[in-house]
């Protein structure tokens, strides 16, 4: 796990252009798919970008989400050892949610700003 996320975070450092270009184009063709009216559905982000009002940067750091475990689990010998060792060894890269519903990208990963 450990070297697969090393490898995660060489391919973002290493393709950092071409996933801004491809996320961009991404928002742009988005924009040119609704109607004007729609636009309300997307995120300001969306928009932003497509309009180029700004612009994204990749975060060359990976992290592991761990969801979809009941609390059985979350409170079983195995899966706490797993997680721990997880923890321990990828610090707050790792974000486990028992409910994939309750995970939001920004408000979960502020605390990874303190890796870089």
């Amino acid at each position: 796990m450990l070297k697969q996320l090393e490898k995660y975070d060489s391919f973002l450092l290493e393709n950092a252009a071409d996933l801004v270009e491809a996320y961009t184009s991404v928002c742009k063709t988005l924009m040119r798919l609704l109607s004007p009216g729609r636009f309300k559905r997307l995120h300001t982000l969306i928009v932003a970008v497509a309009n180029d009002q700004c612009s994204l940067e990749v975060d060359p750091i990976s992290r592991l989400l761990v969801f979809g475990y009941d609390q059985d689990q979350k409170h079983g010998d195995v899966f706490r050892d797993r997680i721990e060792y997880l923890k321990q060894h990828l610090g707050k890269r790792v974000i486990s949610k028992g409910n994939a519903h309750s995970f939001d990208l920004l408000k979960d990963t502020v605390e990874l700003d303190a890796l870089r």
